[in-house]
């Protein structure tokens, strides 16, 4: 299973699971690897899980 789906989308959906629930947050933060940073579909992947998750992009 890609990074991406077991780090980066249950964040996502646990911080709206936080605003749901009332919660005032500040942005999450998920720790990337130089690998995954360097990875040609990084910013792909997050925008898709972005929308997915419906999570604005500013609390990443």
């Amino acid at each position: 299973m890609a990074w991406s789906k077991w780090i980066l989308e249950p964040a996502c959906w646990q911080y709206q699971q936080w605003l749901a629930a009332g919660l005032i947050l500040p942005n999450i933060v998920v720790n990337l690897s130089a690998r995954q940073l360097s990875q040609p579909t990084l910013i792909a992947k997050s925008d898709r899980i972005l929308e997915r998750t419906e999570m604005k992009p500013k609390y990443l």
